[in-house]
């Protein structure tokens, strides 16, 4: 019932930066992220790279880089599903914005050219160290804003058409820290295991994995999906779910709240722009008679404050 002392693995030395390990849902395989040489005798690399080890009886095999997934800018955590597949955050091809979730098939032995999932992951935020489940049916991942703020920890789940969720975030469901990071659930799926801040440091915490199921039993209405959005930042989201309903601009929750109201409060310029656009009320009242425009002067958001100047207040 306790941890052993730990030890170097076979496979690791000081001095390449050796990271983020994860092994195969079946055991065959440990993956990790290194700076070590990609040729033998070479120099460390500026940037991490994914590697792999497989199971070599009791210890482990030399490790190989993947170069299929290996020319991207790769950033912490990576995780596999039971059929091989590859999920990393990484920097998008063309260099746009780092932060985005990729993922590698494995197929007839190899890894396929990296592909970033849909929208309903992927935000206008930085989002990355993917924990995907074992049956590839939900992955949990992290989220910063782009000035560095931990958001928390966020889970999406495939659908049977193949189609991701909106993410949601697992603060409330899960009752951890929203200054969370590194997501990991054990192999019998019982316990979720993740990093966090607190007063400065870092630890290694876990909770019971059982908001996992809740969450995945709690289907969301496209007004909620959109109010999520709005609170990320997703705009690419905002978009999708309003070429559907232009109508959900002006949704509100039970507080009153609107996507305006968040997207001010977010300070995020262009979800804003575009909701005024849609006809999103810029005049919409809180209970507490709070508006889009006291958000954005409350987050001294000053270019968000300005684009209500040209338009009929009240």
């Amino acid at each position: 019932g306790k941890w052993s002392k730990p030890e170097l693995a076979s496979f690791s030395k000081v001095g390449f930066d050796d990271d983020c390990p994860f092994v195969s849902p079946d055991g065959s395989k440990i993956f990790f992220v290194s700076r070590r040489p990609l040729k033998k005798g070479g120099e460390n690399t500026l940037k991490e790279n994914i590697w792999y080890a497989t199971r070599d009886g009791n210890g482990w095999s030399e490790p190989k880089p993947i170069d299929a997934v290996n020319s991207l800018d790769l950033h912490w955590q990576i995780s596999t599903d039971k059929k091989g597949n590859l999920y990393f955050g990484a920097q998008d091809p063309e260099g746009k914005k780092f932060g985005e979730i990729f993922c590698s098939k494995y197929e007839n032995g190899k890894y396929s050219k990296p592909e970033k999932l849909s929208n309903k992951i992927n935000s206008n935020n930085s989002d990355g160290s993917p924990y995907i489940s074992p049956n590839g049916d939900y992955l949990l991942f992290a989220r910063a804003s782009n000035q560095g703020q931990q958001m928390g920890v966020f889970i999406s789940f495939l659908k049977s058409d193949g189609n991701w969720t909106v993410a949601k975030s697992i603060t409330v469901k899960a009752n951890v820290n929203q200054a969370s990071n590194c997501p990991n659930v054990t192999p019998d799926g019982k316990y979720f295991f993740y990093v966090s801040w607190n007063a400065g440091q870092a630890a290694s915490y876990w909770v019971k994995a059982d908001f996992i199921e809740q969450m995945r039993s709690n289907n969301t209405t496209p007004a909620q999906d959109i109010l999520e959005a709005a609170k990320t930042g997703n705009l690419d989201q905002i978009k999708e779910l309003v070429e559907q309903n232009n109508d959900l601009v002006k949704v509100k929750d039970a507080n009153g709240t609107t996507p305006l109201h968040l997207a001010c409060s977010g300070k995020y310029l262009e979800v804003q722009k575009y909701l005024i656009e849609k006809g999103a009320d810029v005049n919409a009242q809180e209970s507490d008679l709070s508006t889009p425009l006291h958000y954005a002067a409350v987050r001294n958001h000053i270019e968000g404050a300005s684009l209500f100047l040209p338009l009929n207040m009240e």
